[in-house]
């Protein structure tokens, strides 16, 4: 009881200084905390690095507004995240296979619980994301030295990560790059597009991925390839004509 009535005491003596009265003063001190665990749940947010589920774009969601204000685009390589600020670069390490990509912070997201990151679908195609649709990641803060050792020759058909953050930071309100996908084949028979899949990876052809969609009530199985640039579309075209391949190609 003592101390029940010290603990009155000085806070009547606050009110007092207050100058206003009992439920004025505890509506200002509730907003008060709630202001200081609004800030400290952020900051728990922030920190990196970070290790959770990653999952991609739809592809309804091109050329959508973004949180920033800018256009999401297929090609861009962005990224949404519930706190970090607009503008950070990540490097996003899949667990699963340790590629990793860099992409920049220019939306809102994920919306759906137990995710941490949501990734553009070119982003999400280098990570080989796509076919599985989440997979456990790991989010660091990229550094200059990032930028600087993972430099990639442009000559061998891969991205410098200076293109990437070029791509990534230019302004997203139209796509700049015609993006592509190369239908290698169909098939009615699951194993034969599995077969065709593990041929292409000999060739060191990337990006590919099965897909079924269903037309007059039968199910097929796509052989498809991309979302491709230009160089990489004629690169691949030309691998597949000397293979005997008759492909078809579908710009996005």
């Amino acid at each position: 009881m003592r101390h029940f009535k010290v603990e009155h005491i000085a806070t009547c003596k606050i009110v007092a200084n207050f100058g206003g009265s009992a439920p004025e003063f505890m509506k200002i001190l509730k907003l008060i905390l709630l202001v200081l665990f609004l800030s400290i749940n952020v900051v728990a947010h922030n920190r990196l690095p970070q290790v959770g589920f990653a999952s991609y774009y739809g592809d309804r969601a091109n050329h959508h507004k973004t949180a920033n204000g800018e256009h999401y685009c297929v090609d861009s390589f962005t990224a949404a995240h519930r706190t970090l600020p607009f503008g950070t670069i990540l490097k996003v390490t899949n667990l699963k296979n340790h590629k990793y990509i860099f992409v920049r912070v220019n939306d809102r997201g994920p919306h759906r619980k137990g995710r941490i990151i949501d990734l553009s679908g070119i982003a999400a195609n280098r990570l080989a994301l796509v076919m599985c649709g989440t997979t456990r990641v790991k989010l660091e803060r990229a550094t200059r030295s990032d930028l600087i050792k993972n430099r990639i020759n442009d000559s061998i058909g891969k991205d410098t990560i200076a293109t990437q953050i070029a791509r990534s930071t230019r302004s997203d309100s139209i796509c700049l790059d015609q993006l592509f996908i190369i239908q290698a084949g169909t098939f009615k028979v699951p194993k034969n597009a599995l077969h065709l899949k593990a041929y292409l990876n000999e060739s060191r052809i990337d990006y590919i991925k099965i897909k079924r969609v269903k037309h007059r009530r039968r199910w097929y199985y796509k052989v498809l390839i991309g979302p491709l640039n230009v160089n990489e579309k004629e690169n691949i075209l030309k691998i597949l004509t000397d293979k005997g391949i008759n492909a078809k190609v579908f710009s996005l």
